[in-house]
């Protein structure tokens, strides 16, 4: 379980789990280290999970890019320019 908010400039700690918007992903390498590893994987298991608070998660969503990991992304165009997120007081 994360601990704080998957946004590294925000400072926010994950308190309460029905605020904000947890993320899984998966590990795609299939190679299995021990036996209970392997039922792991066999039920979809393993990866990790992230949270983003209430406020990143309006601006933000996290995606898994290849060869990179997981990666914070605005959800919209418009936002990385920084002209709205200047509006909402995040710049």
């Amino acid at each position: 379980m994360p601990a704080r908010c998957a946004n590294a400039a925000c400072p926010q700690v994950l308190r309460d789990c029905s605020s904000g918007r947890f993320f899984h992903f998966t590990n795609q390498d299939k190679t299995a280290h021990s036996s209970g590893q392997a039922r792991a994987d066999e039920l979809g298991h393993r990866g990790k999970y992230y949270w983003l608070c209430d406020r990143c998660a309006r601006i933000y969503t996290l995606v898994h890019i290849e060869g990179v990991g997981v990666s914070i992304k605005p959800r919209w165009k418009d936002l990385a320019s920084g002209e709205i997120l200047k509006e909402l007081g995040v710049a």
